[in-house]
């Protein structure tokens, strides 16, 4: 019996031993680096730290933007033409154009100054939009009597986004900026509230800020295709547009466009995207 038990301690013990030396050639899971996935991170650090020394212009901001919704659900759109600004506040999501008129418009300049922060706060009355450079250290926003300090955050042209601010989103505790992408064209609604705000506020938002040249656009290809309410045959109208037609393109795939047509009325829907050619 003593044979039995001294046979299977000494067995206890090589294999013991066996399972010792192959744990210390594996190493720990948490030590485990994937030497691809290693490369790709340190390509990322690097390309956000060269990011935050990125220096943008107006250049590169031109075009119309919609920024990410606030705590109170509320969407912000920036159209920036030269050195104007259009910034345009759908309070709560609403900006709709059956006379809900909930939505707020903010004329301003926006351009740089090389000074400090300091320096420009206490000089901002002497600043006009004459002062504005293209680049430069310090982005700022010039309103009838007031001058905002906006950051100059990288853009990235792949993915068409930049942060801008927007003294709508200022909250001291909850949220001080707004991110934006860069979108093909203004959603119809806005665009038709455009026009109703130009009638009433005297000022010709669309020609001023040169919206229509600075949407995307669609070209009509075949003799007629007709609207529908969503991509789908089934829901087809009795709406259409004819060959030739220019369109402004809010949104695209690979078979449905949406589009909205500026006429008489601006009517807007899906249409085949066999149908149009993109313009560039």
């Amino acid at each position: 019996m003593k044979k039995i038990k001294s046979y299977f301690l000494l067995l206890y013990m090589i294999f013991f031993l066996i399972g010792c030396n192959q744990s210390s050639s594996v190493p720990n899971r948490s030590e485990i680096v994937d030497p691809v996935s290693k490369t790709e991170d340190s390509i990322v650090a690097n390309e956000t730290s060269q990011g935050l020394n990125f220096k943008t212009s107006l250049d590169r901001l031109q075009g119309i933007w919609k920024g990410k919704k606030d705590l109170n659900q509320s969407i912000p759109y920036r159209i920036q033409f030269d050195k104007k600004v259009l910034d345009i506040l759908c309070i709560e999501g609403i900006c709709d154009e059956e006379g809900n008129d909930n939505s707020v418009l903010e004329l301003s300049f926006l351009g740089f100054l090389n000074s400090s922060v300091d320096e420009i706060l206490k000089k901002k009355d002497l600043y006009d939009s004459q002062s504005l450079l293209n680049d430069g250290s310090v982005m700022v926003r010039l309103l009838k009597n007031d001058i905002l300090l906006d950051e100059s955050f990288s853009f990235d042209s792949f993915f068409y986004t930049t942060k801008l601010t927007s003294s709508y989103m200022y909250d001291d505790e909850l949220y001080n900026e707004s991110s934006f992408i860069k979108i093909d064209a203004l959603p119809k609604e806005i665009f038709v509230k455009l026009k109703q705000r130009s009638k009433l506020d005297k000022i010709d938002y669309l020609k001023d800020f040169k919206i229509k040249e600075q949407s995307k656009k669609i070209k009509v290809t075949t003799d007629k295709t007709f609207f529908h309410n969503e991509m789908s045959e089934t829901s087809k109208r009795k709406a259409f547009l004819v060959k030739e037609d220019i369109a402004y393109m809010e949104d695209v795939n690979d078979d449905w466009v949406k589009v909205y047509y500026d006429g008489k009325i601006v009517s807007g829907g899906y249409v085949k995207r066999s149908d149009v050619e993109i313009l560039k």
